[in-house]
């Protein structure tokens, strides 16, 4: 059974990711490679990102300050780990699929272009 789904619509500079979920759209990310600082921008819900994303330490908060994720670097001798704290249940599908796209399009600590297939 599918909880949610992500398409993806752009260039290699700039995308958007659309995040589905209970039939509809959820939200939005978008990424550009081309922005100085926090190249992710959350849109269609009030979440937004703070924290480090190149060394995959980061949270998601709610406007109003609330903590809905922390994504953090977990040490192990042979590979790097993270791992995601999400505080709700009803957050859960939609925060996973915000990891998901940030992780897989950053590379060596970079942000990169995914292919579009």
């Amino acid at each position: 059974m599918e909880r949610a789904h992500i398409t993806r619509v752009g260039t290699a500079v700039l995308s958007q990711y659309i995040i589905y979920s209970q039939g509809r759209s959820q939200a939005f990310i978008l990424h550009s490679i081309a922005t100085k600082g926090q190249p992710y921008r959350i849109k269609g819900i009030d979440w937004t990102l703070a924290g480090n994303i190149y060394t995959r330490n980061y949270e998601i908060r709610q406007k109003s300050g609330a903590l809905v994720m922390r994504h953090s670097s977990c040490w192990k001798a042979a590979e790097p780990a993270f791992s995601l704290d999400i505080m709700q249940e009803c957050d859960r599908d939609l925060a996973l699929c915000i990891a998901a796209i940030i992780d897989s399009t950053l590379v060596s600590g970079e942000p990169t272009p995914v292919p579009v297939s």
